[in-house]
């Protein structure tokens, strides 16, 4: 390759790199898969109700509420819920509708005092039959230090999951009509995480690319 080739080759790439920096990223997407059991035999349920299932969200999406400077509310980009082997998974309608997520900073829990969580909700349309009632499902990842979050924001990388030492579920029956004061707490059960994957916005995977591309280059150079 002839030197004036080589320098058209370099400023091709610098300037597409240049064009990928000052273009509009899309931002990561973050999926947590989780599996967990809940014991509803209080309440008529069985003693072991297994569920899994995952929920993944856009880093740069903005809430569709707020609570105060406590709280926000946003929309899943995906999710599975899997109960007791049946696919409970209902489309994502938006504003919240069936699914979503909330990230509390700094939040007020009555007999626990301020805490920083993550809390992935779905609802299992019709779960008990013949009803008309919801089964509500919230997946909590909480932080009673709280410490973890600085913001409302949803956290744009898994670095805090470490740090959310309170993982549980919590299951509600939705009575229709009634908004949530005659809602009946049916039990707590666990959350686990179970596996992560961050898919990087497509600038970055280009810009990384750029960059094996030039150390495979001097790699080459230097053996010749």
């Amino acid at each position: 390759m002839t030197p004036r080739i080589a320098a058209v080759k370099v400023f091709v790439m610098s300037f597409i790199g240049a064009l990928l920096l000052a273009a509009p990223a899309r931002a990561d997407l973050i999926t947590l898969s989780f599996a967990g059991d809940v014991d509803l035999s209080a309440h008529g349920g069985s003693a072991s109700n297994p569920f899994s299932g995952f929920f993944t969200w856009n880093t740069a999406s903005a809430p569709f509420e707020t609570d105060g400077t406590e709280g926000a509310f946003y929309d899943v980009i995906a999710y599975q819920m899997i109960f007791n082997g049946i696919d409970y998974t209902r489309p994502i309608i938006g504003d919240g509708t069936g699914n979503g997520l909330a990230v509390f900073n700094d939040a007020f829990e009555p007999g626990v005092g301020d805490i920083d969580a993550l809390v992935f909700f779905a609802s299992l349309d019709n779960a008990a039959p013949g009803t008309g009632n919801d089964l509500l499902f919230l997946g909590a990842l909480g932080d009673l230090t709280h410490t973890v979050f600085n913001s409302t924001a949803l956290p744009t990388n898994t670095g805090f999951l470490p740090m959310m030492t309170v993982r549980l579920s919590e299951w509600t029956d939705e009575i229709p009509g009634g908004g949530s004061d005659d809602d009946v707490f049916l039990g707590e059960g666990t959350f686990t995480i179970t596996g992560t994957r961050v898919v990087p916005e497509p600038a970055t995977l280009v810009l990384t690319a750029f960059g094996l591309a030039a150390a495979l280059a001097r790699a080459r150079r230097a053996r010749r």
